[in-house]
């Protein structure tokens, strides 16, 4: 049986100035499995995420950014590249209950992987409308 050891630090921070939301974390560990010794399979040993929201009346938009070191793949022989991606997203209430959101994924156009062998997609954008009242009733 495989028993995990995570040895680590996480550093984090939220703050509001004015009208924008500033989110930051990184995370720093050492991931181990105590009965091999390795470091346990798709686990960084550094990771972070940032983002900045501004939110105004019918206006929502913000950036998020997430980085990730290499990771070993399950056989230990091999790494899963590590990465950085960003992505944009915004919304407007143009009337009541109704909105028309946003999103571009990532936005570099990255070629990555979360997962050995599963490719993620590449840059994509997306737009939908919405009818608050039926999300409601949902």
């Amino acid at each position: 049986m495989q028993q995990q050891r995570f040895l680590g630090v996480s550093l984090g921070t939220v703050a509001r100035l004015g009208d924008f939301n500033l989110k930051a974390s990184f995370d720093q560990q050492n991931p181990i499995d105590q009965t091999t010794g390795y470091v346990l399979a798709k686990r960084a040993k550094q990771f972070g995420n940032a983002s900045a929201e501004y939110r105004n009346n019918a206006v929502t938009a913000g950036v998020e950014g997430t980085c990730q070191a290499n990771r070993n793949d399950y056989s230990n022989t091999g790494y899963i590249g590590g990465y950085g991606t960003f992505k944009t997203y915004a919304s407007y209430n143009f009337a009541k209950d109704w909105s028309l959101f946003g999103r571009w994924n990532n936005m570099p156009n990255k070629s990555y992987q979360l997962s050995y062998g599963y490719v993620t997609p590449g840059s994509n954008v997306y737009l939908w409308v919405s009818d608050m009242q039926c999300s409601k009733a949902l």
